[in-house]
Order: C-alpha cells, then structure tokens, then sequence
C-alpha cells in the first residue's frame, strides 16, 4: 500500500519514536517536498527531526503541478494543499492528514 503524509503525523509519531508503524504498515511512503523541509526546519532543529533525517525509506517528491497547490491554498494550509496535490499526483491508497477540513477535501476528491 501506498501513502502520502502531511507534517503533522510525521512530526507526532517522530516524537514518541514510532514511525516505523509507518513503514511496517505502508510498502511506499511519500511526503512532499516542502512538507518535509517544514518538519526538518530552516534554522533550528524541531522536535523529532532528529529521527525523521535518520528515515532512509520516506520518499521526499516535489508536487509537479504548482497550480493545483496554489488553488488549494486558498482553503488549506501551504502543507495540506502539497499533500493533497501530491495525493492528486501519485494517487496513493492512503493520505495521512490530521486537518479536518484537509480530510473533507480528500474525501471529496476520492
């Protein structure tokens, strides 16, 4: 099975030292880009990335049509419009997003 994460789940499940539930569940896990890069942070180091940059089988994709993001943003946070739109992309089995109104849109879009 394949997924596509957003920052948050990553984030949580980094901190209790868990996201090899990710991988025992999911054959392909992607993140976008720039969600990625949000979890790592820019300057300093957020919690849990520690052991998010120690993960060899996340797969860091840059969302191809900036456009579908760019529409989405106008709804959803910068990171819930990459993942949908990555979603959208790769059509994955899964999306992992912890926003309710970023599910809706998920469930909308099949």
């Amino acid at each position: 099975m394949i997924a596509v994460i957003n920052a948050s789940p990553l984030i949580s499940l980094a901190l209790i030292n868990q996201l090899n539930i990710i991988r025992e569940v999911f054959s392909e896990v992607y993140v976008p880009s720039q969600v990625y890069h949000e979890v790592l942070g820019n300057e300093t180091e957020r919690p849990g990335s520690e052991v998010l940059k120690a993960t060899n089988w996340l797969k860091v994709v840059r969302v191809s049509n900036q456009i579908t993001v760019d529409i989405l943003s106008y709804s959803l946070d910068p990171g819930e419009a990459e993942v949908l739109a990555l979603a959208y992309q790769l059509k994955p089995d899964f999306v992992i997003i912890d926003e309710l109104k970023g599910r809706k849109m998920a469930n909308y879009w099949g």
